[in-house]
């Protein structure tokens, strides 16, 4: 169940294709689609939604919805969630349903599944099953539709990739190939084992917080955000700590971040995009991520037990991506 309340970290996406999460968690645009050969897919944007309170256009009161348009080029567009293991749901059937409406006209809206082998090498290559076609209108509507999802028997995962995981996967995905641009507003999407739609029934809060930490953990935002304490070091001049994970992580993650970062040592503080590639590569999925400050001539404190690393800017971030 997907209500799109979480956009940790953004709003408002950006037209990409590349299979990053732009905006809304969990869901990106950008993917493998099969339709006779593997479709080259046309970048795409998702924003999050707010509906005005107590509306009544759609029912059970949610207060978001998601914006998925492209205002440029030809061609086909996905919108895809990505579900860890290929074998999710082989072999059996899927119910949907989901409320959508366009901005203005009518549009074709398309949904599928696509089984995802693997990214690194060897795989099989991904099957594509449409679900169904939908007539969506300015109208907020219900549709519905059921899936057989095909058997991964006969099929090969590939290799682990750099990051220690196949990316094998199942994904949902709205398709849109109408060869020109779209703007749909989706709400309430419900993808659930059966052949029969049940009733739609909110996640609680912290489930879906914590499923959505699997694959993104947001570690510093903003000016003053304090992301690391304590540690150590034995070393003149340089600086060790961890980074704990809420949850485990789907894989070992990809750092991204971006802004100046501030390490304060005693009463010294140090300004400065000081932290070096260590904190890309001493990590593992289930633990903890490690960051190294390197102040290269600017102190000198081996030995010292505590520091904190702070972002420096408003518009500094940091976060962990173990994105499928």
């Amino acid at each position: 169940m997907v209500d799109f309340k979480f956009g940790k970290k953004s709003t408002t996406g950006t037209n990409a294709n590349d299979g990053l999460v732009k905006s809304v968690d969990r869901w990106v645009t950008g993917g493998n689609y099969v339709s006779g050969s593997l479709v080259s897919i046309v970048a795409s944007t998702i924003d999050q939604g707010v509906f005005t309170f107590g509306q009544s256009d759609v029912p059970d009161n949610p207060l978001y919805y998601a914006r998925w348009y492209k205002t440029s080029g030809t061609g086909t567009s996905i919108m895809e969630q990505r579900i860890e293991g290929v074998e999710t749901a082989a072999g059996q059937s899927i119910a949907i349903s989901f409320w959508a409406r366009t901005a203005s006209g009518s549009k074709t809206l398309k949904t599928a599944v696509t089984q995802t082998f693997g990214v690194q090498g060897g795989q099989s290559s991904p099957v594509t099953t449409q679900i169904d076609s939908h007539s969506v209108t300015t109208t907020w509507t219900k549709f519905t539709a059921t899936v057989s999802v095909p058997s991964v028997s006969g099929k090969t995962k590939g290799t682990a990739d750099g990051f220690q995981a196949i990316r094998d996967r199942l994904a949902f995905q709205f398709v849109d190939d109408n060869g020109a641009t779209f703007d749909y507003y989706i709400a309430n999407v419900k993808v659930e084992l059966g052949g029969s739609v049940t009733a739609w029934e909110p996640e609680k809060y912290i489930d879906v917080v914590q499923q959505c930490w699997r694959y993104y953990q947001l570690i510093a935002a903003g000016v003053n955000s304090i992301f690391a304490s304590g540690g150590g070091t034995t070393r003149a001049n340089v600086y060790d700590g961890i980074i704990d994970y809420r949850v485990p992580l789907y894989r070992r993650p990809t750092l991204r971040r971006s802004g100046q970062l501030r390490f304060i040592i005693s009463t010294e503080a140090q300004n400065g995009n000081y932290i070096n590639t260590n904190l890309n590569n001493n990590k593992t999925a289930y633990g903890s991520g490690c960051w190294n400050a390197d102040l290269g001539t600017l102190t000198s404190r081996a030995g010292l037990t505590f520091a904190q690393a702070i972002t420096n800017q408003s518009s500094a971030w940091m976060y962990w991506d173990a994105e499928i």
